[in-house]
């Protein structure tokens, strides 16, 4: 039974080990993350500088200005269509 105990004590030692190095490349992939994440943070910092949300903001408040304007357009044309719907259903009677 010794020998049984003792394979099972280095398979455990060898799963400690494999836990140990994949603790070694989860903590270089968090460094990675860390250092991407630095990144971001600086270069928001520089667009904030810059005036780039500013200039964000006011590009979606022009975008939901033409989102509007689309829906009048929209609207326009629906009335249209129905006008011509019409017209063609009144001429189609007048030529029968």
């Amino acid at each position: 039974m010794n020998a049984v105990e003792h394979k099972d004590v280095n398979e455990v030692i060898t799963e400690l080990e494999n836990s140990i190095d994949n603790l070694k490349v989860y903590s270089a992939d968090l460094g990675a993350v860390q250092i991407a994440v630095e990144r971001i943070a600086a270069k928001m910092d520089q667009s904030l500088e810059e005036g780039f949300f500013d200039r964000c903001i006011m590009a979606k408040s022009a975008f939901e200005e033409l989102q509007n304007d689309m829906r009048v357009v929209e609207r326009a044309l629906k009335g249209v269509n129905v006008d011509i719907q019409r017209t063609t259903k009144e001429m189609l009677q007048e030529i029968r």
